[in-house]
């Protein structure tokens, strides 16, 4: 062992003892395993997020107005105070569940999404029918109109409708990926 050790020496002479080379040798290491150790961590965290929104936003709140939305016979009424979604002229919901259960928690995953926080193709499968029954609905696109007249409301919601165009992006790459019938090889 000692002939070893004296043959490292002589090995790695003139550029430092034989303990700094094995110093910096496991520093390096370290730092290898700390950097594999952070890209897992952001790869769970990444897949974590989605799941903590999505437990966020189904609450029975928020099923309650997608149900109604997606009958689409709610009309929005400006005039009424909170700005009230009605069905058959009474009042179902107002402007600040809308918000709360559904556009606010939506509009957060198009704020992550943007930031590549999430992966879209993540948010679509995830979030795209929802999306797709709150900004297709006419009550809804009322809504939103309204509250870009208000001061300070020009830019509302652009977030989750650039979100909503991503998804019919994907929703389109898929029907044709379907639509296309398998290629055998040669």
């Amino acid at each position: 062992m000692q002939q070893v050790i004296s043959y490292l020496s002589c090995l790695f002479h003139g550029a430092g003892t034989f303990t700094e080379w094995v110093t910096a040798s496991a520093t390096v290491g370290a730092v290898v395993v700390a950097a594999v150790q952070l890209r897992a961590i952001r790869a769970t965290d990444r897949a974590n997020l989605p799941y903590q929104l999505n437990q966020d936003f189904f609450k029975p709140e928020a099923r309650r107005i997608i149900r109604l939305l997606d009958k689409d016979n709610v009309v929005f009424d400006e005039n009424k105070s909170a700005g009230q979604f009605l069905v058959n002229s009474q009042a179902v919901f107002d402007s600040y569940e809308l918000d709360d259960y559904i556009l606010g928690p939506l509009e957060t995953v198009a704020a992550f999404e943007d930031q590549d926080a999430v992966d879209i193709e993540m948010v679509y499968a995830m979030f795209d029918w929802y999306i797709e029954i709150a900004l297709k609905s006419e009550a809804v696109q009322s809504y939103i109109k309204w509250q870009r007249t208000q001061p300070n409301g020009f830019d509302v919601y652009l977030g989750l409708e650039n979100l909503y165009v991503k998804c019919c992006r994907i929703a389109s790459r898929s029907y044709v990926r379907l639509a296309t019938p398998k290629r055998t090889p040669p």
